[in-house]
């Protein structure tokens, strides 16, 4: 039996420990899910069940209503009106040196930035 990454032609790859940045989509997520749950089991007013069932009603609810919420976008997209033909912002790409304390002169005008803001490469 394939596994899902394979039935969709992808590699699967698991996250370095320790390395929580890999992996934040789907954490921030689990959280999300967490602290929703915590507050409608508080509005609730009890954190016990009849039956697992009752409980996996409960979170399937919940996780109905979270998934709704987030379809919404999909809806509103309908509604735009389509982009204007040209682009509104324009600019200039313009080679600048940058100092080793992160200073550039762009058209003659000094510009500090941190230094881990900026590209290397």
């Amino acid at each position: 039996m394939p596994t899902c990454a394979a039935t969709y032609g992808l590699r699967a790859t698991r996250r370095n420990p320790g390395q929580s940045n890999e992996n934040g989509s789907i954490e921030s997520r689990h959280d999300s899910l967490k602290t929703a749950l915590d507050q409608c089991v508080g509005l609730r007013g009890s954190r016990s069940f009849d039956t697992r069932a009752d409980y996996e009603t409960f979170v399937g609810t919940i996780v109905q209503r979270m998934n709704t919420r987030s379809q919404a976008p999909v809806t509103e997209r309908t509604m735009l009106k389509p982009l204007p033909v040209r682009r509104t912002a324009e600019f200039e790409e313009i080679p600048a040196r940058v100092s080793k304390h992160a200073v550039f002169n762009p058209q003659r005008r000094s510009v500090q930035r941190p230094a881990s803001s900026l590209a290397t490469g």
